[in-house]
């Protein structure tokens, strides 16, 4: 088996970003070498620092399958043309956070959208109930912008411009995201199972879970799919033919999910 994860709002709390209780659940998955691979819409720092803080030693997706890092001591890292950076080397997927911004800031969406690149570290600290430290990591994009509507109509214009740009429009737990077109989590998803396969790395079955829309592109593409509820919503709308719905919000929900699909094995 191998465990491919959103973060937010599903291996960790929505709103309290804990995820004490599933420390020993993934010290147990790491000493049973099943993999599990962070695939998320934080940046390389965010997710960096949680990648440490719990042991992981697996290759992970940063900013919505904008990138994948792979640690420098991993076997994928034989083969990869990624650029170092704090230990491991960064492959992009996606294109440049430049890129985006520049559309972010034509006339075209003057008064449209309002970017994390328009935002003080303190203003993404209250939006999002982070830590200014964490706000700040926040804000290091590379590959994507997450963004918040200005006129509550102006979804459908920035999507097709979006699109006439070469970009793309995912929903998020918080936040619209802006990234590169035919850049999802799915896209990397199948990338890195593709190149764990090919280096003779045994899989099993692959498990995806997540709670979002931006998750479902992943979720579809793997053998089991969980889905994980938000704090007082209903599940993410979505049929799969081994799908799971974890009666419980994170951590709580990717805990018990997990433990049931170990318990299956």
């Amino acid at each position: 088996m191998i465990i491919f994860t959103d973060i937010d709002a599903t291996l960790i709390g929505h709103d309290d970003y804990r995820y004490e209780e599933i420390r020993p659940l993934v010290k147990k998955l790491i000493e049973r070498r099943i993999p599990v691979v962070l695939v998320s819409s934080k940046t390389f720092v965010e997710t960096v620092s949680l990648h440490r803080e719990l042991r992981l030693i697996e290759p992970f997706v940063i900013e919505n399958g904008g990138g994948i890092a792979i640690p420098e001591g991993h076997p994928m890292a034989a083969e990869s043309d990624g650029r170092e950076k704090n230990g491991f080397l960064l492959e992009p997927l996606g294109v440049p956070y430049a890129t985006i911004r520049r559309f972010v800031v034509s006339r075209r969406m003057k008064g449209k959208i309002t970017g994390f690149g328009d935002l003080t570290v303190a203003e993404v600290a209250r939006l999002t109930g982070l830590s200014e430290e964490a706000a700040a990591a926040a804000k290091e994009r590379l590959f994507s912008e997450p963004f918040l509507l200005k006129e509550r109509d102006a979804l459908e214009f920035v999507t097709g411009q979006a699109s006439e740009a070469g970009l793309a429009v995912t929903a998020g737990g918080r936040f619209h995201h802006l990234m590169g077109a035919g850049m999802d989590k799915g896209t990397a998803f199948s990338r890195l199972l593709e190149r764990y396969r090919r280096l003779g790395i045994e899989t099993g079955r692959t498990v995806a879970l997540g709670d979002g829309p931006n998750d479902l592109p992943m979720l579809a593409r793997a053998d089991i799919a969980v889905l994980i509820p938000r704090p007082g919503m209903a599940h993410e709308p979505f049929e799969h033919p081994r799908l799971m719905r974890a009666e419980h919000p994170a951590p709580c929900g990717w805990r018990e999910s997990v433990e049931l699909l170990l318990s299956e094995r």
